[in-house]
């Protein structure tokens, strides 16, 4: 346990010097580091945050096209047409396998 957390800090410093947040550190600031270390932190905890934002975005928009193929049967077997089934199943596929934001 003691190695991962070594290993997690070590990024967090090479990051945050990367990033210029060590400014204050290297001018002999107090708090420079820590000031350095929260702004990482934050950093890599919105990254994390978009992430998830976006798979749920993409879980959302699957749901979408598999509830639009459903549909398409239900309504082509209804009125024995074909006519809505040729939009219909390119649209619910398009938005199964795109892995972009579709949906506005």
């Amino acid at each position: 346990m003691g190695a991962i957390v070594t290993r997690q800090q070590d990024v967090i410093d090479i990051q945050s010097y990367q990033a210029g947040y060590a400014g204050g550190y290297s001018e002999g600031l107090n708090g420079g580091y820590e000031i350095g270390y929260v702004a990482c932190w934050m950093d890599i905890r919105r990254e994390a945050a978009a992430k998830r934002e976006l798979q749920n975005y993409i879980r959302k928009q699957r749901a979408y096209g598999a509830l639009v193929l459903g549909l398409t049967a239900v309504v082509t077997v209804v009125c024995a047409d074909l006519t809505f089934a040729c939009f219909g199943i390119p649209i619910g596929l398009g938005l199964i396998f795109v892995k972009r934001r579709c949906l506005a």
